[in-house]
């Protein structure tokens, strides 16, 4: 369910939507947590949310019936759904791996692989791994008709422009920045150990929160919006000194004051150690 809110706050260009799906989520059990996904290899399944936002999701990543199934959900894969902008997508990945529990990536998402609409029900998502730009998307080495589904061959998501090897070789490609944020969390035990706390922004269009552990904090910012922001941060009563940015790996002195410059659909993970509190 948390995945259609996160759709809804990308269609709106708004956190608060977000952070109603954050707040409607139960209390997992002890030492347990619940796991995050933009999407799974079923529909993007909109049956348990209110009719209004389901409609609004509907309108800006799924406004043609093809790209819908069951009247309930969005049978498209990630990177189409966000026009294949990479700022938008790893905006989007920047904020399943920055919540409490575990990020679940469906196969291909770390490159940005398209869909099939052409195909019937689910499959339209189910399509083969793009590997390489040879043969067969270096998916399988049987003749192209004995594959368990058609190849995405044509337009912007074809392998021979979205593929694993490509992607290896470039250091800004979306896979090596997924593969950033999986060493940035597992590098930093206070996503697992931390309280999550819940901070905010004066602009709607910036999504916040953060964890706080033994006077540490780590600061989560998100700009879902098309356009420069200077936005207030809101720490609740914490007063942090000085910060470190995690994905730049470069200290961070704008923050003694609490204004934020951010760029259009941009991201930054903050840590500020031992002087959280």
């Amino acid at each position: 369910m948390l995945a259609c809110y996160l759709f809804a706050g990308f269609a709106g260009e708004d956190a608060a939507s977000i952070n109603q799906g954050l707040s409607l989520l139960p209390e997992p059990p002890p030492g347990c947590g619940w796991v995050n996904f933009l999407r799974n290899l079923d529909e993007l399944d909109f049956s348990r949310v209110p009719e209004d936002l389901k409609k609004k999701v509907f309108e800006v990543f799924a406004p043609k019936e093809e790209m819908r199934v069951f009247g309930r959900g969005i049978r498209r894969r990630v990177a189409p759904m966000l026009q294949g902008d990479q700022r938008r997508i790893e905006l989007a990945f920047s904020i399943i791996f920055s919540l409490s529990g575990p990020p679940l990536i469906v196969y291909g998402d770390e490159i940005g692989i398209g869909e099939d609409l052409s195909q019937a029900g689910r499959n339209t998502v189910r399509v083969p791994m793009q590997w390489s730009a040879e043969k067969n998307a270096g998916f399988s080495g049987a003749s192209t008709g004995k594959l368990c589904q058609p190849l995405v061959a044509d337009g912007p998501f074809s392998y021979k422009k979205v593929n694993v090897a490509d992607q290896s070789a470039d250091s800004n490609s979306l896979l090596n920045r997924i593969k950033r944020f999986i060493s940035l969390r597992r590098n930093q035990p206070i996503f697992t150990k931390g309280r999550l706390v819940r901070l905010s922004a004066e602009d709607p269009a910036v999504l916040v929160h953060g964890f706080e552990d033994a006077g540490s904090l780590l600061l989560l910012v998100h700009n879902l919006s098309d356009r420069q922001i200077k936005t207030e941060i809101n720490f609740g009563g914490m007063q942090p000194k000085g910060f470190r940015d995690l994905i730049e790996d470069i200290e961070y002195e704008g923050l003694k004051e609490p204004r934020l410059e951010l760029q259009p659909y941009s991201y930054r993970w903050f840590i500020s150690e031992g002087n959280g509190t």
